[in-house]
């Protein structure tokens, strides 16, 4: 239930597993009594299944407001835990599990035009198991992100507004990626200029550019 609740999420959704998969921690609001109804409505409710279930844990709870609603400060549980998530992010590309090892290859290897072609084959056959429409690509997008978080652990991703195309939107990412030293927590854990590749992905529909 949790696999298809968080592959079908939103981008929001998507994002915060992203934040949780590299061990950091979120802030989230919910009621923590969930009927399995709710599910379908408010789709907050899976962070109060996750917890209930054992899989996020409770660091603090804050109330805020006049109706002092909580807000929790939540984390994976443990390293277990965070090897079950990662095996569910990576298993939503089993299917397609040979051009994800390609696209993994060239992303390694620093292999732009394969990584393009990996990547739109990818989106081909995936794209409709994300539950989502030619106006929502992010959501795979998020998806994929997660399964890329999941392979490989240093992996830094920062969210860029769509420009007028994808050339504009990979160009915009590139130099958001200098102007902002995204890179700087890397350098932090010793690894050298010649180790770090940046890279600019820009969706639309299904098509994707990645420079």
């Amino acid at each position: 239930m949790i696999d298809e609740l968080i592959r079908k999420a939103s981008t929001d959704i998507k994002e915060k597993m992203e934040e949780l998969l590299q061990g950091k921690e979120i802030v989230v609001n919910f009621d923590e009594q969930i009927v399995f109804e709710q599910l379908d409505q408010d789709e907050n409710a899976i962070w109060s299944l996750m917890l209930v279930s054992g899989y996020l844990k409770a660091e603090q709870i804050e109330y805020r407001g006049v109706l002092l609603e909580p807000w929790y400060h939540l984390r994976i549980t443990n390293l277990e835990t965070t090897a079950m998530f990662t095996t569910m992010f990576k298993g939503w590309f089993a299917k397609n599990q040979s051009n994800y090892n390609q696209f993994m290859k060239a992303l390694l290897s620093d292999d732009i035009d394969a990584m393009n072609y990996y990547m739109n084959q990818i989106i081909m056959t995936t794209f409709s198991y994300f539950d989502v429409g030619q106006n929502e690509p992010e959501r795979f997008y998020h998806g994929f992100v997660l399964g890329l978080i999941a392979d490989q652990t240093d992996i830094k991703v920062r969210n860029i507004k769509r420009e007028e195309s994808l050339e504009d939107t990979v160009q915009t990412a590139l130099t958001q990626i200098k102007e902002k030293c995204y890179d700087a927590e890397l350098y932090d854990r010793g690894l050298k200029k010649e180790e770090i590749h940046h890279y600019g992905f820009a969706f639309e529909g299904k098509k994707v550019l990645i420079g």
